[in-house]
């Protein structure tokens, strides 16, 4: 089950929010890609010219990551 969470982005002094299960940031194009709950995605252009803004929902998703990797390391051979 993936968790969703608000990804908050601002860019020419106007912020935008968008609920999101995951991003990936691609250095080669300079874009962020934001993946929807819905199984769509969206490519923002000029990442660099971006601000970044997570909230405490991305600290849950950080811990259930975390709590995910240690119950797979004690259970793998």
């Amino acid at each position: 089950m993936n968790i969703v969470y608000k990804l908050k982005w601002r860019r020419k002094g106007f912020w935008y929010t968008i609920k999101a299960i995951g991003h990936s940031y691609e250095p080669d194009s300079n874009k962020l890609v934001v993946y929807f709950p819905d199984g769509g995605l969206r490519e923002i252009a000029h990442w660099n010219d971006c601000e970044l803004m997570l909230g405490s929902d991305w600290k849950k998703v950080g811990e259930d990551i975390q709590m995910q990797k240690e119950k797979d390391d004690t259970t793998s051979p």
